[in-house]
């Protein structure tokens, strides 16, 4: 039965909004880009004589910067806090293992607020704790809002699973064959992070196919708890999602974060705890727990580029509104 026009006009709506929220993301990551370049160059880090001095490892209060940038990993992929999340996360995936039934996780949250971070950190635990015990099982991880489609998300998902795939041509047929092929009688388990890119791309509908698989656990993470709750209800029952919620974090959430990575981004001593306590602030304001690692990264780069041994809490007002001009744009 062909679906009706009130149908394809509400699927139609639905995909526009995931495009449009995946392009205000993509918008707000080259506007960052910008406001870094923009403002690092207002402070002279492009002059000459910044270069000579940067080249100094002696002028160096960042060892490691890449520690600050948005998608980082903390150090030894450890996750200080969302306990509960991750406590919850790890008890449903070993119950799905043991009880080798199909199940989908459904984790949505703001952005910034850990949750790729959590489930990816979880699914390296499991590879670890599967690889001691000697059990046989495929774990995959895969981001849809940069495979785009569901034949590239499917494409990675079966190269992670040890399938010499091809880039392209094979008919999508054959590459549900292979994943089916390839993943036997194992338990599988398979995150599929932005996940709205493929929920309404009926015509290939991966996310269903995956799920009506024995022995899959899906787990699914989206920025918005719409994502679920728009669902058809076929799909809704088909799928029987399980939802974690991820807040935002608290300022004493935040501080703990950001501190742990001070540790390892700067060198001892440089951020003042005073500096450390307002990222934190600001972050619990924002939301998005990404703003205080672009924040102390900023006030790092443009510390060392003016020579300074500390960065304190004025250090960080240079660039406070302007970043939070970025994020609310978001």
């Amino acid at each position: 039965m062909l679906p009706s026009l009130a149908q394809l006009t509400s699927r139609l709506e639905k995909a526009t909004k995931a495009a449009e929220a995946s392009r205000r993301e993509m918008e707000r990551q080259k506007a960052l880009i910008a406001l870094r370049n923009a403002l690092l160059e207002r402070i002279g880090i492009a002059a000459a004589e910044g270069y000579a001095k940067l080249a100094d490892r002696r002028h160096r209060l960042l060892l490691d910067p890449s520690l600050l940038r948005p998608i980082s990993d903390p150090p030894n992929m450890r996750v200080p806090i969302r306990r509960h999340s991750m406590r919850a996360l790890r008890s449903l995936i070993l119950e799905n293992i043991r009880s080798q039934a199909a199940s989908c996780i459904f984790i949505f949250g703001k952005p910034g607020t850990g949750k790729t971070l959590c489930v990816r950190a979880a699914l390296s635990e499991l590879t670890r704790f599967l690889r001691r015990k000697g059990l046989m099982a495929h774990v995959a991880y895969v981001n849809a809002g940069q495979t785009r489609s569901p034949y590239y998300t499917m494409l990675e998902i079966l190269r992670q699973m040890g399938v010499d795939a091809p880039p392209s041509g094979w008919q999508f047929s054959r590459l549900k064959y292979e994943f089916e092929r390839a993943k036997d009688a194992k338990p599988t388990i398979i995150a599929v992070d932005e996940v709205d890119t493929l929920l309404y791309k009926e015509r290939e509908p991966l996310i269903y196919y995956l799920n009506r698989q024995p022995h899959i656990s899906l787990i699914l993470i989206s920025n918005q708890f719409s994502d679920l709750t728009n669902l058809p209800p076929r799909a809704k029952s088909s799928l029987q999602p399980i939802p974690i919620i991820f807040y935002p974090y608290s300022a004493k959430d935040a501080y703990l974060i950001l501190k742990e990575r001070v540790k390892h981004a700067f060198r001892p001593g440089t951020v003042e705890e005073e500096a450390l306590h307002a990222a934190a602030q600001a972050v619990d304001e924002i939301g998005d727990i990404r703003f205080g690692f672009n924040l102390l990264l900023l006030a790092g780069l443009a510390a060392e580029a003016s020579d300074k041994r500390t960065i304190r809490t004025q250090d960080l007002e240079p660039f406070t509104s302007s970043l939070k001009e970025v994020f609310a744009g978001g």
